[in-house]
């Protein structure tokens, strides 16, 4: 269990391992996708109903803005990048976040996580293996639950709050599900415990994790195109300035990151504007003083970047980045299992 307040803050890394695309490759896909829908040959029928969704949520079809968009995103290094640029043409914007809600809902579909939820016996089996016992979050699973038995399982997130900057929901089925096994809780009691965990997804997300509203996980989404628009709605983009910082990250989220002991950062790319979003320094704390420890996950970035993010870092935080025992930076092969696996003692104060 974890005996100080920690505040865990998610990244597309993060997402990633448990078989999410990333930005790059998510503005692949959704390239590749536009370029058949504003394409004048036979496409296959769900490019059709992508179309008529276009037409319905435009009031109109305009190939040429879809295949405009397409080429773009080949020139942008990420999607949020491409339609910052396009932030006055409604439109395109629109195209981009319906493509964005579609694209992460299908990536759910595909998932191993689906399988978890909505597959047959040994699929639900094979997926456990994958997921839950292979990656990071089986070491987070046993972070929480070690120190605390079941009689008390309401207590496992007293002290953990997640900032989610991902669109998908994968963490939450995989906490869910985790959980569940544990301590042998009832579909009731694990939903309950899942709604006690403080979490906020800054740029939106496709739906609550309860998964009683907004796109279900699993094979069941596929058919509603009506709820892949209302989620787009509720997205957000981090090139966007028209939202206010308090809408983005609310005061009472504020308040528990500046009184967060240590802050674990997941495959987080460390964006300005993110940065600028969690920064509290400066912010009254009750830390008595104490500097906050920061752990991070810096998989595939150069030294030169390294330095950068450290400085961010020390902008943000109430740390100090010379002292080792306060920020540890993993090497650029080092990701988020790595980072739990070796690092469980002191994220946890049991060493």
């Amino acid at each position: 269990m974890f005996e100080t307040e920690t505040t865990i803050v998610l990244g597309a890394g993060s997402s990633f391992d448990l078989g999410f695309p990333l930005g790059w490759k998510l503005k692949e896909n959704i390239s590749r996708e536009l370029e058949r829908v504003s394409s004048r040959y036979p496409q296959p029928i769900h490019i059709d109903r992508i179309r008529e969704t276009f037409r319905s949520l435009l009031g109109r079809r305009n190939p040429e803005k879809e295949i405009a968009l397409a080429n773009a995103l080949r020139r942008f290094g990420s999607i949020d990048d491409c339609l910052g640029s396009f932030h006055e043409d409604e439109e395109i914007v629109k195209m981009g976040k319906w493509m964005i809600a579609y694209s992460i809902a299908k990536a759910e579909q595909e998932s191993k996580i689906s399988k978890i939820l909505d597959g047959t016996i040994e699929e639900k089996r094979q997926a456990k293996i994958d997921i839950l016992d292979g990656t990071w979050v089986n070491h987070l699973i046993k972070m929480l639950i070690t120190g605390i038995p079941r009689s008390r399982c309401a207590e496992v997130f007293s002290r953990i709050t997640i900032i989610n900057f991902n669109y998908d929901r994968a963490i939450y089925a995989c906490l869910k599900e985790g959980l569940q096994d544990a301590y042998a809780l009832s579909d009731g009691t694990v939903c309950d415990l899942m709604r006690s965990l403080s979490c906020f997804h800054p740029y939106g997300n496709l739906g609550e994790y309860s998964f009683e509203e907004a796109i279900p996980m699993g094979n069941c989404w596929a058919p509603r195109h009506d709820l892949i628009s209302g989620a787009a709605q509720n997205l957000q983009v981090y090139t966007e300035t028209t939202v206010a910082s308090d809408d983005l990250m609310p005061p009472a989220l504020k308040e528990r990151l500046v009184n967060s002991r240590k802050i674990l950062f997941l495959g987080f790319g460390f964006h300005k504007q993110n940065m600028a979003l969690l920064n509290v320094r400066g912010m009254p704390n009750q830390l008595g003083g104490i500097e906050q420890q920061v752990f991070a996950t810096l998989h595939g970035v150069p030294a030169p970047q390294r330095v950068a993010f450290q400085n961010r870092i020390q902008e943000s935080f109430y740390t100090n980045t010379s002292n080792k025992n306060l920020v540890w930076m993993g090497s650029a092969s080092d990701g988020c299992d790595t980072l739990l696996k070796d690092h469980a003692p002191l994220l946890t104060d049991n060493i």
